[in-house]
Parts: structure tokens; sequence; C-alpha cells
């Protein structure tokens, strides 16, 4: 999913109009900054995560982010590539990606014991590309998140800033991957809501 705006060409109606997205008026390379930018939102909405089995018969399942083009005002200034979902934020100002884990405890026995986090693994990743898209890496060891999926709470919410301090690196990515550490018949019901503001 990618941020969309109303950008209907170089020539809208009969007149040439070089404001907003297309504003340039030296003609330089990389483009000014744009007049009237879209607010800086990606919403990935809400989804379920799809279960499997992996080597070891254990249930594993991965949520990834899209790849977030965080200097779109860049343009395609750098190797000639663009792509990604834009997040247009002012210089200064980096954003976070928010994921929210939702059904915890849901369709638990009264009294409830957090059983779908039990022997459960969280694992995130950070991906990311200083200037080519079609390079994206994995920038960050193997972060053990497991910690926020504890107690009795029906939602976990997780946080990713991107690295730049407050002028991000142009590509930019999440994944994070659910594993039971013991084998299970039923897949949880989590639901995933995730979004980058």
């Amino acid at each position: 999913m990618s941020q969309w705006w109303e950008n209907p060409g170089a020539f809208p109606g009969q007149n040439y109009d070089p404001s907003g997205l297309r504003h340039n008026p030296a003609g330089t390379v990389p483009f000014p900054y744009p007049q009237n930018a879209p607010s800086a939102l990606w919403d990935g909405g809400r989804g379920s995560l799809t279960w499997t089995n992996n080597t070891e018969g254990l249930l594993t399942a991965k949520w990834q982010s899209p790849l977030f083009d965080l200097r779109p005002q860049l343009r395609a200034a750098m190797s000639g590539l663009t792509g990604g979902t834009p997040i247009w934020l002012p210089s200064g100002a980096s954003g976070k990606l928010w994921v929210q884990i939702d059904n915890l405890t849901l369709d638990l026995p009264v009294p409830a014991t957090n059983n779908w986090v039990q022997n459960l693994e969280v694992i995130s990743r950070e991906f990311g590309h200083v200037n080519d898209p079609q390079e994206v890496r994995q920038i960050t060891a193997d972060t053990d998140i497991t910690s926020e999926f504890t107690g009795t709470v029906p939602s976990a919410i997780l946080t990713f800033l991107p690295p730049g301090e407050g002028y991000p690196i142009r590509w930019y990515q999440v994944s994070v991957t659910f594993t039971y550490l013991l084998a299970r018949n039923v897949a949880p019901p989590f639901a995933v809501c995730a979004a980058y503001y």
C-alpha cells in the first residue's frame, strides 16, 4: 500500500503549472522540496498473520512493512532509481513505524491465562540502504523483542525508528518474525495493524 495524492501531470487544464510536487523554478536536480507535499503517513490497515510450520515443525509467521522512501524529495537524483512508499517528512523529523499486535488474549479460557504468548519468540529485523532501493540489506542484528509480549494485556505496540536522528536513510523496511518454541496444534488469532507517521 502506498500514499496517493491528486497529481494529474505537468499540464493540468490548459496551463502549465510548476507548483506543488513539480515546483522547480531553477530546474535543479534534485528538485527543491515540493510545495504542498502530502502529509507524512502510511496506513497499513489491519491484517492477520499467515502461520506455517518451519523446518522443525514449529509454527512461525512473518510480518513485513513495505519498503519506505523516507527522502522522496530527492526523487530520481540518487542512482536514478525511485520506488517504495514515499513518506513526505520535513527535514529533522523522521517519524516512526508503529506496529500493533492485537488478540494476544482472544478466545482464552476463563480465568484468562495468556497462553497465546507462552513459548513465543518474536524477532525484529531492520533493512535499509542509503541510495539504492534494489540493494536494501539487513542493517541491524536480529533483535529479540519477546519481552513486549508478556503479561495478560490483549495488545502490544512496537515502534521502529529509522537510523539518522531526524535525517533518516532513504530506504527503510522492517520485518517481525513470530515463532513458537514448542509444538502447537492451533495458530493464534493475532491481528496486525501498522502505520508510519
